[in-house]
């Protein structure tokens, strides 16, 4: 998911990937409490605790912190541009927040896997076909007829790895040829155990290990580089995060900024101008890349 411009950003801070760092304390803050998901949005933050209730914190100007929801049983959620979604055991996803372009409407059917961009959201059935909901984007919402192991939304665009192992995005075509040379659509490279989807641009993370950016990647120059296997990768605002199957966490933004994470993690949140992270062990930790993220990192 990734709501905002890479943009606005100063490219000299996404230059280099330095594993070094020191973490202070101003920088990455311990919440208190032990959690079992995180999902970082657009200026906002949400989890689930070990009773599987819902929290969320931060910036509430659509009414995403106000209204979530305070029963319990949830097991995933996933964060937009001021909208949440979650589901329960039964499967049936419920999402809250703006609904200008019914990005909080969502398909009420059981679902495997959820993912929110920045105005749309999609999820996986149990049968392997997609459902998508919000704004249209050039086709955002519209999947092919083809069924999928995984699917993620970013901005605009939606990605996903078929049940055959072919790598598909679908969605804008609008950026300009002259700066972005490779649309996010016109996926780079095959063999992908999952495609995330961002802002302009998308990655993939190999079976074998490593991975492969397209689209603008002139504004993460040197990301997800080497050979690592990952289990995961987060496109927010501001920062993406990427996390090996044996628990190393990284974020780009947090590490140029002079922080780092250390420890071994089950799950990375990049949202808009900050980050989470999510410790084997139920601990997490979250930092603000600025100003106007800080209410995103304070905790419930």
């Amino acid at each position: 998911m990734l709501p905002v411009s890479l943009l606005a950003l100063p490219l000299a801070l996404l230059a280099c990937k330095d594993k070094g760092g020191d973490t202070g304390p101003s920088l990455v803050q311990d919440l208190p409490g032990t959690w079992s998901a995180v999902a970082a949005g657009g200026g906002f933050t949400c989890a689930i605790d070990t009773d599987s209730k819902l929290q969320c914190w931060g910036d509430n100007a659509t009414g995403v912190v106000g209204a979530t929801p305070t029963d319990d049983g949830w097991l995933e959620l996933t964060a937009g541009d001021g909208f949440a979604c979650a589901r329960k055991s039964d499967g049936v996803p419920a999402c809250w927040g703006a609904d200008d372009q019914g990005q909080s409407t969502p398909v009420p059917t059981p679902i495997l896997d959820l993912s929110a961009g920045a105005d749309h959201a999609c999820s996986l059935q149990a049968d392997g076909y997609v459902n998508c909901w919000g704004a249209y984007d050039l086709g955002a919402t519209i999947p092919p007829n083809d069924r999928f192991d995984s699917v993620s939304a970013g901005t605009g665009f939606t990605c996903g790895v078929s049940i055959t192992g072919e790598p598909l995005c679908w969605g804008r075509d609008d950026l300009d040829p002259k700066t972005v040379p490779n649309h996010p659509t016109d996926v780079v490279g095959s063999g992908y155990a999952r495609v995330e989807a961002g802002n302009g641009i998308a990655c993939g993370a190999s079976a074998g290990g490593g991975a492969t950016c397209w689209g603008d990647t002139a504004a993460w120059p040197e990301l997800f580089t080497g050979d690592d296997p990952y289990s995961q990768l987060s496109l927010g605002g501001g920062e993406a995060c990427s996390l090996t199957t044996d628990g190393e966490a990284w974020c780009a933004m947090l590490e140029q900024a002079g922080g780092s994470l250390s420890g071994s993690y089950a799950m990375v949140a990049a949202g808009v101008g900050h980050g989470c992270a999510l410790s084997t062990g139920g601990a997490l930790s979250c930092w603000a890349l600025d100003e106007a993220s800080q209410a995103a990192v304070a905790g419930p």
